[in-house]
């Protein structure tokens, strides 16, 4: 837990902190499970914290907690950090909005789709019998051309799945 001084936290971010009086009287501390959001910190070379890019205070840690393993607690693992001054909570409603507006735009494209014309089904399945009625009388021309001349053409051998090989190559 970590206290933080007041006078900068943005009202949006007053969930993430929880009131307690302790050893030192009333307290308010931070609470790094309370579902915070990442915003955007910097990260500076050689020094150990992360600080807001908005306020440039030190950033404060979003925990997530370890699941318990064999009935015991096994600690936190670090999402990411997050300050709570106004820009920074703007920056956490900005991408929510996002994600908001994302979703229905998505919505609205699945609902788009289903209003799409549907193919004729009848269409379909009588263009497939005709086509596959002409290719059967094409085929039984060709058969009845092979009995009476003895030779079949490749056309037609393809059409009825038959490929001639010589060797490993198709001819």
């Amino acid at each position: 837990m970590t206290r933080r001084n007041e006078e900068h936290v943005d009202e949006r971010a007053y969930p993430f902190f929880h009131h307690v009086y302790g050893r030192d009287g009333y307290v308010c501390e931070y609470n790094s499970t309370s579902g915070a959001k990442p915003t955007k910190v910097l990260s500076i070379e050689g020094f150990y914290h992360k600080y807001c890019a908005y306020c440039g205070r030190k950033a404060l840690p979003i925990q997530g907690e370890l699941e318990k393993g064999r009935g015991f607690f096994t600690g936190y693992y670090d999402i990411g950090h997050c300050c709570v001054c106004k820009d920074a909570m703007d920056e956490v409603e900005h991408n929510n909005k996002l994600i908001e507006l994302k979703k229905k735009h998505e919505q609205e494209l699945k609902e788009l789709e289903n209003l799409k014309p549907k193919m004729n089904q009848e269409v379909i399945s009588s263009l497939v019998k005709k086509s596959f009625e002409e290719k059967h009388a094409q085929l039984e021309k060709d058969l009845k051309h092979c009995e009476k001349y003895g030779y079949m053409s490749e056309s037609t051998l393809t059409m009825v799945g038959v490929t001639i090989v010589e060797g490993n190559k198709n001819v």
